[in-house]
């Protein structure tokens, strides 16, 4: 049985929260150059801001529920195996997820 609060579990929503941050991030930057949007504050937290806070609290939400899906809503398919030289690999990968992160979230703070 998986821990609650695991590893793997925190790497799992990290790519997600983080691919929802960076694909918000898109939509804002191409809405605002096209002149769709005027790109205040407001706007910056309701395009990119709010889904990703959302995204960060249905996984926490999930989880709690049951650790079995981790931060997925639905059941988690069987995993496959993982070799321990992967696990530098996933280590890498997810300290690049939480830097691209920082980095979106630094932008942002910049911007508003």
């Amino acid at each position: 049985m998986p821990k609650k609060w695991s590893g793997p579990f925190w790497a799992d929503l990290g790519e997600r929260v983080g691919a929802t941050a960076i694909g918000a991030l898109v939509t804002m930057l191409t809405a605002d150059s096209s002149g769709v949007v005027s790109g205040s504050p407001q706007q910056w937290w309701l395009i990119v801001g709010l889904p990703t806070a959302l995204a960060l609290l249905k996984g926490i939400g999930a989880n709690m529920a049951d650790p079995e899906s981790g931060p997925s809503l639905l059941p988690s398919p069987p995993a496959p195996e993982v070799n321990d030289e992967a696990g530098a690999v996933d280590t890498a990968v997810l300290l690049l997820v939480a830097v691209l992160v920082v980095v979106v979230l630094i932008l942002l703070g910049y911007r508003l």
